[in-house]
């Protein structure tokens, strides 16, 4: 009796554990598509696709463990997603040291991968008791069905909770083809930095150093700049509180760190001004042509396809 009770809570556990991992990885979705984009190379589609997949699976394992469903494969496919996990964080450790999020949950919850591991090896040792003494499996009238609803609810789940961004188009036609006042900014910067904004072709990104998804736009236009096959120059403007302004230097420093981004030529600006130029909908990505908006972008829309178009 104690054996069994002891049963239903490990997969109980290790069901609810690959449930909750999946939903934290689906909103944001990114992290996660980022980090296979810097290992794999993959196509931007491809690769959103195979994120999706991922989540999907984890989130099926968790469904068939908790109800003992199918539990044979479940076993099989946990524990081969787990020695994966491991193997990929063991690879991250050796060539990146133990610093950041593994990212087992999203960014919900922060675990360096010496942790990661950690608990893939616990959830591991589970997995084998689980295999060894479990005797049950739930056996369903309608099991097929029953299956392949599972499996089409599971596929379409992360597609409904975090769309594809080929689809995403902006709506910012009032900006193209306008001035957003780069004049003065640029001759202080040309003197400053020798970047000369109003000549030429520049993305220039307005970004506040707290806001998530400034973060991850900085990390996307990074790993765009380093798959595509043409150089461009990148302006990015940080807004600043007058308290704030002795910190800069150092949250700056903790901003190309935490988003994995090379050093950008930057410009700091004080809080009205900048709120003044990028408008309150942060981040404003905006794709300058001789000072001109050629078109403004939000994180959604922002592609490698358009970024190599604009500067080829």
């Amino acid at each position: 009796m104690v054996a069994r009770v002891s049963l239903v809570i490990i997969r109980i556990f290790l069901g609810l554990m690959f449930i909750y991992s999946g939903w934290t990885k689906v909103s944001p979705i990114e992290p996660l598509e980022f980090s296979m984009l810097e290992y794999t190379h993959l196509p931007w589609f491809l690769n959103s696709i195979i994120a999706r997949l991922l989540i999907s699976l984890e989130v099926l394992l968790g469904i068939l463990l908790i109800f003992n469903f199918k539990h044979k494969l479940a076993i099989k496919f946990s524990m081969g997603l787990l020695f994966f996990f491991t193997f990929y964080l063991s690879y991250v450790l050796q060539t990146q040291g133990n610093d950041g999020n593994c990212g087992c949950f999203g960014i919900e919850h922060t675990f360096t991968p010496i942790e990661g591991i950690v608990k893939n090896i616990i959830s591991l040792l589970l997995l084998f008791a689980y295999a060894k003494f479990n005797k049950y499996d739930l056996k369903l009238k309608h099991d097929k069905i029953i299956w392949y609803s599972l499996l089409a609810s599971v596929v379409v789940f992360p597609q409904i909770k975090e769309p594809m961004d080929f689809s995403v188009e902006d709506k910012f036609d009032e900006f193209t083809g306008i001035s957003i006042g780069l004049d003065s900014l640029s001759i202080i910067i040309e003197r400053e930095q020798g970047i000369d904004l109003v000549k030429g072709k520049h993305l220039i990104t307005f970004f506040s150093m707290k806001c998530k998804y400034c973060k991850l736009t900085s990390q996307k236009i990074n790993l765009i700049a380093h798959r595509i096959d043409v150089d461009f120059s990148r302006f990015y403007f940080f807004g600043k509180e007058k308290k704030k302004i002795p910190y800069y230097e150092e949250d700056l420093k903790n901003f190309w760190k935490e988003t994995k981004s090379d050093v950008v030529p930057n410009k700091m600006l004080g809080r009205d001004l900048f709120y003044n130029k990028a408008g309150y909908a942060l981040p404003a990505i905006y794709l300058i042509e001789d000072g001109v908006v050629v078109n403004r972008l939000s994180f959604r829309s922002l592609d490698e396809d358009k970024i190599f178009n604009f500067f080829k």
